[in-house]
Parts: structure tokens; C-alpha cells; sequence
């Protein structure tokens, strides 16, 4: 499970290798600790892991039942109407485009899957997207072909 919350992003997997436990995995130490300690405070007494060889740089394994402490207390205390905007407050501009590119993808796929079809201007952006790849895909067909045989198409 990814979790998105302003102390920062976590993705949260079953732990392989310990019955009851979840692994709390994320990209800064900082979101890494901010979950951690949204799960009962530094009180918990999980250390957080620098795994350098890892997908993840950081990680924590806790018992579940205390993990969903830490998304419960994540809930209680969301104080905005907007998240995008709660998290452009705090002024880290490289996470602000991450986040935004994860809502935009997010966007895109709802999109795409509309039973009504894409609405207004997405709609119309997404048609001439395709429109384009079309048009890319048969220029590469047509560059392909050519550069496998120059002299045929002389």
C-alpha cells in the first residue's frame, strides 16, 4: 500500500519473513521516521534501516496492528481541504513535482477509463495524443524499413 500524507511518502508491505509484521518502506529516512513515529512516537522503538542495495532507501519492520495505528493517527490529523496544496506548502519543490506527477498519472488513467469517455480539453488532448503516436509509430516503421535496406528505398 503507498500512502501519500504531508509528513511525506511510504509504501507498506507484508514482512517476509515475520508472521504479524509489515515492512514501512520509503524514499527520505524522514518519511520513513515521520510514519514510524505517527505509529506511537519514538516510544515504538522500531529502528529505521538504511538500505543502500534496496529499491527503497529506508525501511522499518513494526507489528501491523501498530502500522494502522500510524494511518489512523495520519487521519485524525489532516488539517486542509486540499493535499496538493498542503504539500506545495512545504516549500520542497522536488517533492512537489514527485506528488504532482503521481496525481497527474493518476488523472491520465481515470481518464482513460471514463465509461463517458475523456471530458473536454483532457478528452481532446489525449485524442491528438494518439493521433501523434500513430504518426510516430509509422514514421519509425518507415525509418526502420529504410535504414534495413538503404538501397531499396533510394
Amino acid at each position: 500500500m503507498w500512502i501519500f500524507s504531508k509528513s511525506g511518502f511510504v509504501s507498506v508491505v507484508k514482512h517476509r519473513d515475520k508472521p504479524g509484521f509489515v515492512l514501512v518502506r520509503g524514499r527520505t529516512e524522514a518519511d520513513v521516521t515521520n510514519f514510524r513515529d505517527a505509529c506511537g512516537g519514538p516510544r515504538v522503538g522500531y529502528p529505521v534501516a538504511h538500505t543502500p542495495e534496496a529499491d527503497y532507501l529506508y525501511r522499518v519492520a513494526m507489528p501491523a496492528v501498530i502500522a494502522s495505528n500510524g494511518v489512523a493517527s495520519l487521519c485524525l490529523d489532516i488539517d486542509y481541504d486540499n493535499f496538493k496544496n498542503a504539500v506545495h506548502e512545504r516549500d520542497e519543490p522536488t517533492r512537489d513535482r514527485a506528488m504532482v506527477r503521481v496525481w497527474q498519472a493518476m488523472h491520465d488513467y481515470q481518464e482513460a477509463i471514463r465509461p463517458d469517455g475523456p471530458r473536454g480539453c483532457v478528452g481532446e488532448a489525449m485524442a491528438r495524443m494518439s493521433e501523434v503516436c500513430r504518426e510516430a509509430e509509422e514514421l519509425a516503421f518507415y525509418w526502420d524499413r529504410r535504414l534495413a535496406d538503404p538501397d531499396r528505398h533510394r
